[in-house]
């Protein structure tokens, strides 16, 4: 991901440094040695003999709600829209009660914020449930509110009721 490295530091290390890191701070360490005899000299910056930069990363923000466009009787399209191009979003898509699972998309082979993508309907369905989610090299951001579409186009099966039949007539009602 751009020659940025991640890296975990306890909120008790942090208390005892003389900084703070934030956000895109960019991290260099050195160290020095101490027994009984004294302290030795400081050592270079590190990393040692790398040309890549260490930047403090913090887990993703939570994404906005995604959103729904386009629906037809075989799909709709949902749109949402990352805060940075080096996050991974990833989409949690399911019909009616199952429970949302992750799609297959890859969000880091573009450099666009605001990303769609087209979902077919399964057979039978009645509804979709879909959230998203941001990821890097330091976790995953709380999942977004749920977009829900409804197939309001896909009718019900109608409750048919019949009265009276007899080998004449038969009334149905429904």
């Amino acid at each position: 991901m751009n020659n940025i490295q991640a890296c975990t530091i306890s909120m008790e290390r942090l208390q005892q440094a003389p900084f703070y890191l934030n956000t895109g701070s960019e991290i260099k360490v050195q160290a020095s040695a101490v027994n009984e005899a004294g302290e030795s000299e400081k050592s270079d910056f590190s990393p040692h003999g790398s040309s890549n930069v260490i930047k403090m990363l913090d887990i993703p923000r939570a994404l906005s709600k995604p959103t729904s466009y386009g629906k037809d009787s075989t799909g709709f399209t949902l749109a949402w829209t990352r805060l940075a191009v080096d996050d991974e979003v990833q989409v949690f898509c399911g019909s009616d009660d199952n429970t949302p699972t992750k799609l297959d998309i890859n969000s880091w082979s573009t450099t666009q914020l605001s990303q769609t993508r087209r979902i077919n309907f399964e057979a039978g369905a009645r509804k979709y449930s879909c959230f998203v989610l941001a990821c890097n090299d330091c976790g995953c951001s709380m999942a977004s509110e749920t977009e829900v579409v409804t197939l309001t186009d896909v009718p019900v099966a109608p409750q048919v009721v019949v009265f009276n039949p007899s080998a004449c007539a038969v009334q149905v009602n429904w």
